[in-house]
């Protein structure tokens, strides 16, 4: 998903597409079957549902093709694994969707997830449009202009005008009141990516100091509890991540320091890092 092509009017729906069904290293092989261009280079972008819609059926499809040939299977059975997620780490399937993306599953984050069903007993699994139109409506377009104001249409590399701010940018993203998006790291993560995009301002200390505090149980938190602190308030964290900022800084050699644009997203960094600490424990423990 470049940066020039999302800000156009359909560069939301695009970002809400791609995160809200765990785009990312697993699912990379399906990007691919997207036929939008950046250059030379393969991109993943759309100009409308069904256009998007479109990429994940060419996906199935090339499952069922793979299948076909197991008639021990159901026409459901083998549409169910078509779609699902197991078939990734086959070298001849595309895992077109990935609930594990952040680590612990989330099956919104599927591409038919299971919704409850308004005034009912009991979850219906969503077809793929029921899924993808949210992310489509003329209302999230709407919002998005509005959002990006002047940028709208402009090289966001060159673009030298006023930017939202990450808090700004990441309520912005849970007042879509969109599944998946009113919390947690999905819409932490889909701001980030508006950063990395130079399209909101990197995340401060203090912003991140109060996403950390207001996610307990998310990685972040878990890490810097893991790395010996005690932590019982807002300033526990603040100071935390002030050590632990002041550790690269010593350590960081001055091409890490310029890869990884410390100077001017080292909080960002910092977070991931921290999401990071439990996991290697476990396996180094393993």
């Amino acid at each position: 998903l470049p940066a020039w092509r999302l800000v156009s009017r359909f560069g939301l729906s695009n970002l809400l597409t791609f995160m809200g069904t765990g785009q990312g290293f697993r699912t990379r092989r399906f990007l691919g079957l997207s036929d939008a261009k950046d250059g030379t280079l393969d991109s993943y972008y759309s100009e409308s549902v069904i256009e998007a819609k479109a990429v994940f059926e060419k996906g199935i499809q090339q499952n069922l093709a793979q299948m076909a040939s197991s008639s021990w299977w159901s026409a459901e059975e083998i549409w169910e694994m078509a779609g699902g997620e197991k078939l990734g780490e086959e070298e001849d399937f595309y895992q077109i969707s990935d609930q594990r993306i952040w680590g612990e599953p989330n099956q919104l984050l599927t591409a038919r997830p299971l919704v409850k069903q308004s005034g009912l007993d009991g979850y219906a699994k969503l077809t793929l449009l029921q899924k993808l139109t949210p992310y489509w409506t003329e209302e999230i377009v709407r919002r998005w202009v509005e959002f990006l104001g002047a940028l709208l249409d402009q090289n966001p590399e060159v673009y030298t005008g006023q930017l939202h701010s990450f808090s700004y940018t990441l309520k912005f993203i849970y007042n879509l009141d969109l599944d998946g998006f009113r919390t947690g790291l999905t819409a932490f993560q889909t701001a980030i990516n508006l950063c990395l995009l130079r399209l909101c301002l990197p995340p401060s200390l203090e912003e991140i100091t109060k996403f950390i505090s207001q996610n307990p149980g998310l990685g972040a938190y878990n890490g810097l509890v893991e790395l010996g602190f005690c932590i019982a308030n807002k300033s526990d964290i603040r100071c935390a991540l002030h050590m632990v900022h002041d550790h690269l800084l010593r350590h960081l050699s001055s091409s890490d320091w310029t890869l990884l644009h410390f100077s001017t997203h080292a909080w960002m960094l910092i977070e991931h890092i921290l999401c990071k600490v439990s996991r290697y424990t476990n396996r180094v423990a393993q």
